[in-house]
């Protein structure tokens, strides 16, 4: 750099800084329709076939974590509840691979329905009932 230039980098530099945009705002979101704490079994339904999972659920307000188990693969689960709404995603790696699972469905009672994003192997839907 030559002498004096850094006040020209700095004035740049402050200039596009000035400009970044600021935090993103937290979501804002209805209280939970229901307590839906504890464990669920899901059936999924592919376009050829189904399976069961069970997730263990463990919101506080309208956070969501918890325990996600498929035939062959578990992990921590996380996302939110909106009203009746609910939404979680679910990663797990096997075979050297990442499955992600994204859930979106509405509560009903001691049920909750809706569709499943399985990433590159397509949608699916899913209706998960609340085990004793």
């Amino acid at each position: 750099m030559w002498d004096g230039e850094y006040k020209a980098v700095a004035d740049r530099i402050h200039e596009i800084l000035s400009k970044a945009p600021g935090p993103k705002p937290k979501p804002q979101y209805a209280p939970p329709a229901a307590n839906i704490a504890g464990l669920w079994e899901a059936t999924i339904q592919f376009k050829v076939g189904s399976t069961r999972h069970s997730f263990y659920l463990d919101p506080k307000a309208n956070q969501l974590r918890g325990q996600y188990t498929g035939r062959l693969i578990k992990g921590p689960l996380k996302g939110h509840i909106d009203g009746n709404k609910i939404e979680f995603t679910s990663t797990s790696r096997l075979e050297g691979t990442s499955l992600t699972y994204t859930y979106k469905g509405a509560i009903n009672n001691d049920t909750i329905t809706g569709s499943v994003d399985l990433g590159e192997y397509g949608p699916a839907t899913f209706t998960a009932t609340r085990k004793a």
